[in-house]
């Protein structure tokens, strides 16, 4: 155990959650056993919540409902089926995502609710129908869909923000004191089954968020006020634990920064107020770094993992992306942000982009996150995106599932899923059969600004090889340099992964890459005699979800020293 690291975790800040830890190691915690009777028959919301939240809202323009509840991860379920992962998990046999619990945890995070309640008073019935449905398949506390503290967080979350909404409606429908009950009992199983960790993660930040929530509807209770005043000491704590000092969230994902950053924000709004200023300073790095990889589809730029987690999705019901999304919670809570710079360098977190004429270009160069653990990292070292005209061209192929196809999740982590050079076929870092972990350091590597708009980045590889990647870019032409130190001969691949709409075909010296609603760029290198190859591989959108596209392929045997040379410019 790294004693720094101890001493900066939950664990040392509050000696009876590190108790608990080892007594549950010796197995004698009862994380099952019966919860009490709930102390309470009704809820009081805080005045300030209703106006705070429609505030953020009324940026938000939202599709007109109903929103189903039965639309998770871009598609559409049978609700019965939803309604049976929930009540008892996934079953043997089933594959893809209805063999994967979060399916089933998204669907009971509701976040519908939320979207519903947003949208007007007129969707309260469905609101209702979802709720009595859920209840009754999921009433047994030790089921699958309440093993897991962030997603009971989410749920309460969502089930009472959408109250707040509604004006109470929706408790009142269900009955005031099971209403109670019912959030109550979520409130105690966070607590229960507190997330907290020597190297905690985004679970623990939203097991927070739901203590703070829970705990304030509940003023009278002294339970449910321990809850909330542990959250208030604690989150701004873990906070700057979890979080580097250039604001990114030290899990090596562009998205679960994004998603990080939400949940700080609400945690900033259901408290009312700011939080202390070297706090109040990272959340706002925090939202700087949203402002600056934002997309073309209005996400932030897919670095490392992402599982589509949001607290409150408006942007699954709306024209407005993610990123845009919380910025605009951002601004509602007054929170003070830059827009987004057409150079950005996050020197500890490892994320470089740049905005240069009709391109765009973002590129990972950090450690794997979580002290070296690398829950949320993939083999993606100098790996880059590149939009053109506003247009996704060489895009990262995303993330697809977690622990249903542990095949699937290495191929998507792995070297040759990103848009690199590999080295005699080997990946950056060992893949394992735990789709949680990738050790490596959590360091990022050098990166030196040069002249003329110009970037250098350097890594030491096995073997006594070193590769420094130099991309320079003005308004008409990008250009990728790779150089490559040592000696003997190697095999050398690089990789291209192309959004599916880009065509792509080989031309002479590379590829040519026509782009709907742009024109065609070409993709030229100057390597001698390379094997040119158009791949066939995946590409996915969204969790869960994978779309055949192509890969622009370069191999061959070289002698190193070597420099390598590729140019992206209009036809």
């Amino acid at each position: 155990m790294n004693p720094a690291r101890f001493l900066r975790s939950p664990l040392a800040r509050h000696p009876g959650l590190l108790a608990r830890k080892v007594v549950s190691r010796l197995g004698l915690y009862q994380d099952a056993a019966p919860l009490p009777a709930a102390p309470v028959s009704s809820v009081t919301f805080p005045d300030f919540w209703q106006p705070a939240l429609r505030n953020w809202l009324k940026h938000v323009e939202l599709n007109p409902g109903p929103h189903p509840f039965h639309h998770i991860f871009g598609q559409d379920w049978d609700e019965g089926l939803l309604l049976r992962l929930s009540r008892e998990g996934p079953r043997r046999r089933e594959i893809g995502l209805p063999a994967d619990i979060k399916l089933a945890w998204d669907y009971s995070r509701g976040h519908a609710l939320f979207l519903n309640a947003a949208s007007g008073s007129a969707h309260l019935n469905d609101c209702i129908t979802f709720l009595r449905q859920w209840m009754a398949a999921c009433s047994d506390t030790n089921g699958p869909t309440w093993t897991c503290a962030m997603e009971i967080a989410i749920r309460a979350v969502n089930w009472i923000f959408a109250d707040v909404l509604f004006d109470g409606k929706m408790g009142r429908e269900v009955g005031e004191a099971e209403w109670a009950a019912w959030l109550w009992r979520h409130g105690a199983l966070i607590w229960r089954r507190l997330e907290a960790r020597i190297a905690s993660s985004n679970h623990y930040l939203a097991d927070l968020l739901g203590l703070l929530v829970v705990g304030s509807i509940f003023p009278n209770d002294p339970t449910a006020r321990r809850w909330r005043s542990f959250a208030l000491e604690e989150f701004p704590r873990a906070l700057l634990t979890q979080t580097r000092s250039d604001g990114g969230l030290t899990e090596a994902s562009l998205r679960y920064h994004a998603y990080g950053t939400e949940m700080a924000l609400l945690f900033r709004l259901a408290q009312g107020k700011p939080f202390a200023g070297p706090v109040e300073d990272r959340l706002r790095a925090m939202c700087r770094i949203v402002s600056d990889f934002r997309d073309a589809s209005g996400d932030v730029f897919a670095i490392g993992d992402d599982d589509s987690g949001r607290v409150l999705p408006l942007d699954f019901g709306s024209s407005v992306g993610r990123a845009e999304v919380v910025l605009r919670l951002a601004d509602s809570v007054s929170l003070h942000r830059e827009s987004g710079q057409k150079l950005a360098v996050y020197p500890e977190s490892g994320w470089w982009l740049q905005r240069a004429g009709d391109f765009t270009l973002c590129l990972d160069f950090g450690g794997v996150g979580l002290h070296g653990q690398g829950g949320h990292a993939h083999n993606d070292d100098f790996s880059f995106c590149l939009e053109w005209l506003g247009r996704p061209v060489v895009t990262d192929p995303g993330t697809f599932l977690y622990t249903s196809d542990p095949k699937a999740r290495n191929r998507f982590r792995s070297t040759s899923f990103h848009n690199t050079v590999a080295i005699d076929g080997k990946e950056q870092r060992e893949l394992s059969s735990d789709v949680f972990r990738l050790p490596g350091p959590d360091h990022a590597f050098r990166a030196m600004p040069l002249p003329y708009q110009a970037c250098d980045f350097v890594r030491t590889l096995e073997d006594q090889l070193l590769h420094r990647r130099i991309i320079s870019s003005n308004d008409r032409t990008v250009v990728i340099r790779d150089e490559l130190d040592g000696s003997g001969t190697h095999e050398l691949r690089w990789h291209f992964h192309l959004h599916p709409s880009v065509q792509p075909r080989i031309i002479p010296r590379g590829f040519a890459l026509a782009v709907p609603g742009a024109g065609t760029l070409k993709l030229e290198t100057s390597l001698a005699s390379p094997v040119l190859e158009l791949e066939r591989t995946e590409y996915s959108p969204g969790y869960g979800r994978s779309e055949p596209t192509f890969a622009c392929n370069a191999s061959g045997k070289f002698a190193l020293p070597l420099g390598a040379e590729w140019s992206i410019s209009p036809e």
